[in-house]
């Protein structure tokens, strides 16, 4: 059986299945949209055991309902998501052992409150962040 087998026999298996490609277009557009960057964003696929971070600006790295040869997964489809994660805060990225700098906080109030002007989204609130789940297992 091959990967894509694999995905679509693990998606039958799934209790909810929260998000379209479209939904997930339109939260990458209100991601790309808000005016503040979202800092430590957590990316779940369906195919991986761990979550790997990259920015949810990622509108021009699709191409139709798949990402294009770029992170963060190259090749995949928007339907194998499982999760993105977007904590409320996180590491300032120019800290270091020399010089401690205070956590950085991402405005999730806020981007909740801009991303309903995008649709209704799946949105949890999940350990200190917010996670948008594509699925339930």
């Amino acid at each position: 059986m091959g990967r894509d087998e694999e995905i679509e026999k693990l998606i039958g298996t799934a209790k909810a299945a929260y998000m379209s490609n479209t939904k997930w277009k339109k939260l990458f557009e209100a991601a790309e949209t808000f005016g503040e960057p979202l800092g430590a964003v957590k990316w779940k696929f369906l195919w991986c055991d761990i979550a790997m971070e990259h920015p949810l600006d990622v509108l021009g790295l699709l191409e139709s309902a798949r990402f294009i040869d770029s992170l963060p997964a190259p090749y995949a489809e928007l339907k194998e998501i499982h999760w993105i994660y977007i904590p409320e805060f996180h590491s300032n990225p120019q800290s270091d052992k020399k010089r401690s700098l205070p956590d950085i906080h991402n405005n999730l109030a806020l981007f909740s409150e801009h991303l309903a002007g995008f649709g209704s989204f799946p949105v949890f609130f999940d350990r200190g962040g917010i996670k948008i789940k594509g699925y339930d297992f």
